[in-house]
Order: C-alpha cells, then structure tokens, then sequence
C-alpha cells in the first residue's frame, strides 16, 4: 500500500481493506478488533480518522457504525504510481513531462523527483531532467516528508504543552495573590 507504514490512519485503512474484501461491508467494532485498539482514545481517534476516509472519498457510510469502501475511488490509481509508472516506461523525465502526463502540479512533480533523487532512484542531468538508475518493479516507499510532518506536529506539541505549563503557573500566581488579599 503507498501509504506510511506507520500512521496510526493507516493502521485503520489496512483493517478496513482486509475486513471490506470484495465490495463487503465492516463494522466499527470489526476494524477496532482487526486494528487491536486497546484503549479507548483509541477508538474516538479511529472514528476521526474514519470520518476524514468518508470525506476524502475512500469510505462510503452505509449506516452508523457501518462502512464500505468506496469502489470507484479505489480503482484509479494514485498520482504517485501513475509518475512511477512513467518514470520507469521512459526512463529519463522532466517535472514538466509529469505534468503533462500524470496532471501533477508542478511544485509536486518536482518535489517528488527531488525526493528520488535523493535515495538514489533517479540522478539530475544537465538538461533538468532526471534518468532512472535503479528499476525496481515497486516504487520505492518515500516517507521523507511524513518524518517532517511528524517532527513539525512533535515540536508544535512541545511548544502547545510548554505554553500550557506557563499559563498554570500563571493562574497559580494570580491565585495566590487574589488570597493574600
């Protein structure tokens, strides 16, 4: 699946793609237990997450409760795999060409080359365009900016808490001078 291992979203996508084979319907309860969400947070958590799958169109809502995949939007391929696919039929793109071909937006196709580049997939040539060094039959999981989002989402948090931390501490005070007087 080209998504990051790793998230916690796609923990719940994998356990609605086993349970809803073949145009079958799951429960919430269903994908609770094939995600092995052990507590409670975390199905509040997996409700969010199945609410924005509905919105992004991945999910259909067939009651409460209830959900089934969303059959035309799970057959057209992603952006990303109609890019690899072009990359490995011709062999050397430009950013302009993925754009043309695949409908990417420009800043994203080459971001995305840029990325190749950087693991060793693709090498830049003169002509700003990028020859294919390695071909794999599999495009190559790039989760480079899902650990920057990540990082970001840690250091807003730390500053969230500190920012928290300080206002205690400040209510604190204001308490403690509201009962000397």
């Amino acid at each position: 699946m080209p998504y990051q291992k790793n998230s916690f979203a796609n923990r719940i996508r994998t356990a609605i793609h086993e349970l809803a084979h073949a145009g079958a319907t799951c429960t919430c309860e269903a994908i609770s237990i094939k995600a092995r969400l052990m507590e409670r947070s975390d199905d509040k958590r997996m409700l969010c997450a199945l609410r924005d799958m509905v919105r992004a169109g991945e999910l259909v809502k067939v009651s409460p409760g209830v959900y089934a995949l969303d059959q035309k939007k799970n057959t057209a391929p992603e952006l990303r795999q109609v890019m690899w696919r072009i990359l490995r039929m011709r062999r050397q793109v430009t950013a302009d060409d993925l754009v043309e071909m695949a409908g990417a937006s420009p800043a994203y196709a080459a971001e995305w080359l840029r990325t190749l580049a950087k693991h060793g997939v693709v090498r830049l040539s003169g002509d700003n365009s990028y020859r294919l060094l390695q071909d794999l039959v599999e495009m190559p999981e790039l989760t480079d900016n899902a650990d920057k989002l990540q990082h970001l989402r840690q250091k807003k948090k730390q500053a969230a808490l500190a920012a928290l931390d300080q206002a205690g501490k400040a209510i604190a005070q204001a308490q403690a001078a509201i009962n000397e007087l």
